[in-house]
Parts: structure tokens; C-alpha cells; sequence
């Protein structure tokens, strides 16, 4: 695996895992004070409510999973990728004659 294959993947799955972690967090804070009362009135205990969380996260888990990869690529950095690749010595045409440079594609100047 390439120097820049490394780099592209460690930075997309840096992101992607902090906005998985993200949304997990945002949903558990939710649940929590949404159950907290029925936790607090039903007695449970605090191995039975992370039992009860431990059971709940995959579920969860597997819905965020899409959204956090929109998000992730949303966020994606066009500048820190042509970055990389004018670094690593690629001129931005693929082999099928893509340009990776392509102005239609540009995002608008702020």
C-alpha cells in the first residue's frame, strides 16, 4: 500500500469514527433523559441500564452508520486531498482520463 493510500485512508476514517462517535454520543444523551424516570421509578439497577444500553447501541449503530458516511463525505476536504496528491507526485488524471482537477467541479470561491 502506498504512502498516499495510507494517508487518505487514516484521515477519512479519523473523521468518519468522530462522527460515529458523534451521533452515538448525541443519541445516548437523548435516551438517557428521555428513560431516566422509568430507570429511576422502575429501581433498575446500574449493571441492568447498561445491560439494557449494551443491547440497544448495535441497533443504533447500524442506522448512524450511513448518516455518519454522508456526513464524512460532506465534510470531506477537497484542498487537503489535492494536497496530498500534488505532494506524492500525481498529476490528478486517473487512468480512465478524469481529472480530479476538473473545474466543473470546483467548489465556489468565498
Amino acid at each position: 500500500m502506498r504512502l498516499l493510500d495510507r494517508y487518505v485512508i487514516r484521515n477519512f476514517l479519523q473523521v468518519y469514527i468522530y462522527c460515529i462517535a458523534g451521533f452515538l454520543s448525541v443519541w445516548l444523551i437523548f435516551d438517557v433523559s428521555d428513560n431516566i424516570s422509568t430507570f429511576i421509578d422502575e429501581h433498575f439497577g446500574f449493571m441492568l441500564t447498561v445491560r439494557y444500553y449494551a443491547t440497544q447501541v448495535p441497533e443504533v449503530f447500524v442506522i448512524l452508520l450511513p448518516v455518519s458516511l454522508l456526513l464524512r463525505l460532506g465534510l470531506s476536504a477537497k484542498r487537503q486531498l489535492s494536497d496530498a496528491f500534488s505532494g506524492c507526485g500525481e498529476n490528478g488524471v486517473g487512468e480512465c482520463g478524469c481529472s480530479w482537477r476538473d473545474t466543473r467541479f470546483a467548489e465556489p470561491a468565498h
